[in-house]
């Protein structure tokens, strides 16, 4: 019985080194959505339009000015880079007068046909206030296309406001 148990023992020893151990596979990284990036150490809008670059790929920024969507109030800035069709676009939004569960942003006209939408994300957990996106540029874009945002609040209510990309 030990002898049967002894060459039991290398058999088995056998077909476990005999079996080929891959390496494992790093997992594949997390889907990300597109126009999403770290902003830990740089604010995009906050800087003056004369700033050359922050040294992450962001140029100075460009003021796109105020707006109200229904009780909200906004305002929009826009990185200084050109706006070519097919490119992207970073986009700062500061909303003030409520609550907000979701911004969503786009280029294009109010229905968004042809566009797509971007969901911002807060710049900065110390400004909750302050949201940011990178937004795709439409090969649609024309001269009249507008930057438009679009907030939620908690409750579901949806507000919109339009800003020029002042080119």
């Amino acid at each position: 019985m030990p002898r049967n148990l002894l060459v039991a023992l290398v058999i088995a020893g056998l077909l476990a080194s005999a079996c080929e151990r891959k390496p494992a596979q790093p997992a594949a990284p997390p889907q990300q959505q597109v126009n999403q990036h770290d902003h830990d150490d740089h604010d995009h809008a906050r800087e003056p339009a004369s700033t050359k670059g922050d040294g992450h790929g962001h140029s100075g920024a460009i003021e796109l000015g105020t707006a109200s969507a229904g009780p909200l109030a906004l305002r929009a800035a826009r990185d200084d880079t050109p706006l070519n069709p097919g490119g992207e676009a970073a986009i700062d939004v500061w909303v003030s007068g409520g609550d907000v569960a979701v911004v969503r942003l786009w280029i294009g006209d109010e229905s968004a046909r042809g566009s797509i939408r971007a969901r911002a994300e807060i710049e900065d957990p110390k400004s909750p206030d302050h949201w940011h996106a990178h937004v795709e540029i439409p090969e649609s874009f024309s001269p009249d296309s507008r930057l438009w945002v679009e907030i939620e609040t908690p409750a579901g209510a949806r507000h919109v406001a339009s800003f020029d990309l002042r080119r």
